[in-house]
């Protein structure tokens, strides 16, 4: 049979999608495949093929295999499991052992089909002989087994060591029963009768209830991954064992979320158990790191100088905000310890809450390479002028990296930039400069080819417009754009890029939040066939939007051309009107019908801050009745309506008295119904939930607005 190692390697990925949807007889015919090939590869060969693997050429002990061979043994045997056939899966685990007598999965399979089979004795001493051998060739020649699996061999050797001794202890007892009845008898005979049984009164054997003496790795496992991180945390505390074993289990610390204003001291702690932790896992990082706010500006130079000097302290994702951090700090500390980058090889993801406007920017990209995720939001109006005094300009290495020109960076997928809304030069009233602020959206002249998410918020677009329509068509791959609170940039100006520029992207989540209301739009300039790069849209945020009713009909219909559109933000809208229990003069109405007819799959409906009353509630009842079909809508945004009462409510859902009996196909029932701003008696939402018109109610009459920071509105 020849040698074909990218077919091999087909054949093990193709086995491996079997087992995993569970056809274990099409993975089992394959895995035979797989090691019949591997199998009949000349020693010649073998030798040669982990010369390139960088492995001897021959092992220390045990045969001359294919280096996965092991492997596919294991995975066999475990699909002769799954298929109830014991015999055929012990053979595989016993010529694993054989062939790899250093690979802990030979010993953990063999062992695990013997304790099935109830052949405790022979697991034990298969554990012991494990041990022996590979602790041996580790003292000896100093080859060092996979820790993680090494150390999980130990622990089921233990745990069936202990069992043992216990079933000893129990049999001990009842050979103690029988001997005792005997000395009764003798003791009838005796005349200090009563002396002597006090004298032979058995002890009771005190047995542990201690669950980690009995519970496998795994089962400890699962139980604490589904407890939160502080009361694994709390566990420590309980024994040595407990600590050893916990800390043992890298996945139930793969975020390191310290508290909000977290000290030196108590990070310097969190972080030497991280390190601890990590060195037990696979890729030895740490999976997400968050830090919400320190003490002092002392506090958080400590903890930076940590995060970039500390060794083996890597980190996949950074989430770190500060009322003292800047973007010219950390580049301080990055030039004080000459541009350490080794914790920062492999993030992906950086969140970056700063307290003034960001300055190098070009400089992010150059120091992580692999950024895939960026968030940088300002908190604070601060100038940015005044840290200028931490760059360090005279740093070569700072130069160099300001001095290189790649703007194509192809592993960014989401791209989130927040600006104060204060930053501003029409807030600020003064001019902005190198030395002050940056009121102008980032990144503007990059290439992200990649890049599927992208959030502006409160950028000023004066003369920007030409430039994002350039940088819209070189993102042929984005599906959600979110653009919210900007100057000199409205919905018109954004709908006419998209008409003139024609960018490549078809957008599944779009939203527009204008700063300033701008006249009224109908949508004049547009047909239907226009736009198509909103026609599959899944979301449409239009919060606060100037359209009128003519305007959003048209749009709404454009956006749902094929079908897909499930939710729906219109509040705040200043130009869409529902029927009332008031007559206007020259006001073109819409109504709950209209839409619900254009979007007949709408699920979530957001009419938060609109001129409703329950007047407008009747007629909601109303529209439903008309429609020819079940609606789909699970959650309805009513808050900050606030002409609507508990009445109002009851009216929406058919719930009064004075209607007719709804029919039950088109009977309003929301997952979720949310009231936020509004005054309502607890009986009336009680009893929305007592019918099932409604299974959640959100209501929380003391807040203030709609647009709450990083859930509805990312405005500061």
């Amino acid at each position: 049979m020849s040698f074909d190692q990218n077919l091999i390697d087909d054949k093990i990925d193709l086995a491996i999608l079997y087992f995993k949807t569970k056809d274990y007889t099409n993975a089992l015919n394959t895995y035979n495949d797989v090691i019949a090939r591997l199998s009949s590869i000349p020693i010649s060969v073998v030798k040669q093929i982990r010369l390139l693997r960088r492995l001897a050429p021959e092992p220390l002990i045990g045969s001359t295999v294919h280096p996965q061979l092991g492997s596919m043994l294991d995975q066999r045997a475990a699909t002769y499991e799954k298929l109830n056939m014991v015999d055929r899966a012990l053979k595989d685990a016993s010529r694993l052992v054989q062939v790899e007598p250093l690979n802990c999965k030979g010993y953990l399979r063999k062992c695990k089909i013997l304790l099935a089979l109830g052949r405790e004795i022979e697991a034990f001493k298969l554990f012991q002989s494990g041990i022996y051998i590979i602790e041996k060739v580790q003292k000896e020649h100093g080859i060092q087994p996979l820790a993680k699996l090494y150390d999980l061999l130990k622990l089921q050797y233990s745990n069936l060591n202990r069992r043992l001794k216990q079933k000893r202890a129990q049999s001990s007892e009842t050979t103690s029963g029988v001997s005792n009845g005997l000395q009764r008898r003798l003791n009838e005979m005796l005349p200090l009768k009563r002396n002597l049984q006090s004298s032979s009164t058995n002890k009771k054997i005190r047995r542990s209830v201690d669950p980690f003496e009995y519970l496998p790795a795994e089962l400890i496992s699962i139980i604490f991954s589904s407890l939160p991180i502080k009361h694994v945390l709390n566990c420590h505390c309980v024994s040595r064992k407990w600590y050893k074993t916990l800390t043992t289990i890298p996945q139930l610390y793969e975020n390191f979320h310290c508290k909000r204003k977290v000290s030196l001291t108590e990070f310097k702690n969190g972080g030497l158990l991280m390190k601890r932790i990590v060195q037990n896992s696979y890729r030895k990082e740490i999976k997400s790191m968050r830090i919400t706010e320190t003490p002092t500006l002392v506090h958080l130079n400590k903890i930076l100088e940590m995060i970039i000097c500390e060794p083996a302290f890597a980190i996949k994702s950074l989430d770190i905000c500060d009322r003292f951090l800047t973007f010219q700090l950390i580049l301080n500390k990055f030039s004080k310890f000459n541009w350490k980058l080794n914790n920062f090889q492999n993030l992906h993801t950086l969140k970056l809450g700063i307290n003034s406007s960001l300055r190098y920017e070009n400089l992010i990209f150059c120091l992580f390479k692999k950024l895939t995720h960026l968030q940088v939001i300002t908190y604070f109006p601060e100038l940015s002028g005044q840290y200028n005094d931490n760059l360090p300009l005279n740093d070569k290495l700072f130069k160099r990296y300001n001095s290189q020109t790649n703007k194509r960076i192809e592993s960014m997928e989401v791209l989130t930039v927040i600006n104060h809304h204060k930053l501003v030069q029409q807030e600020m009233q003064i001019a902005a400069n190198i030395s002050s602020y940056n009121p102008f959206p980032l990144y503007l002249d990059y290439d992200f080819p990649n890049l599927t998410e992208l959030k502006i918020v409160s950028f000023d677009f004066f003369n920007r417009l030409p430039m994002f329509g350039e940088f819209l068509l070189k993102t042929p791959l984005l599906k959600k754009l979110t653009l919210e609170n900007n100057c000199n940039f409205c919905m018109m100006d954004m709908l006419q890029l998209l008409k003139n520029y024609n960018p490549g992207f078809i957008l599944e989540e779009f939203g527009f939040r204008d700063k300033i209301v701008e006249t009224p739009l109908n949508l004049n300039e547009f047909t239907t066939s226009d736009l198509k790069h909103l026609q599959s849209l899944k979301t449409l945020d239009l919060t606060g939007s100037s359209l009128t009713t003519k305007g959003f009909k048209k749009f709404i219909t454009l956006c749902n051309k094929n079908g897909n559109l499930r939710k729906l933000y219109i509040g705040e809208s200043s130009n869409l009107y529902f029927p009332m229990d008031m007559f206007v003069r020259n006001r073109k109405i819409i109504r709950l019908y209209d839409i619900l007819v254009t979007l007949p799959q709408l699920t979530h409906l957001y009419l938060n801050g609109l001129e409703l009353d329950n007047y407008t509630m009747k007629q909601f009842w109303a529209d439903l009745q008309k429609l020819t079909y079940a609606n789909q809508l699970k959650v309805l945004d009513l808050s900050f309506c606030t002409k609507i009462d508990g009445m109002g409510l009851l009216q929406l859902f058919g719930a009064t008295s004075t209607q007719n009996r709804v029919d039950p196909e088109k009977q309003l029932r929301l997952e979720m119904l949310i009231i936020d701003g509004i005054e309502i008696k607890k009986q009336t939402l009680d009893l929305l939930c007592k019918h099932n018109y409604v299974k959640v109610v959100k209501c929380n009459p003391a807040l203030k607005k709609w647009k709450q920071f990083g859930e509805t509105s990312w405005i500061v």
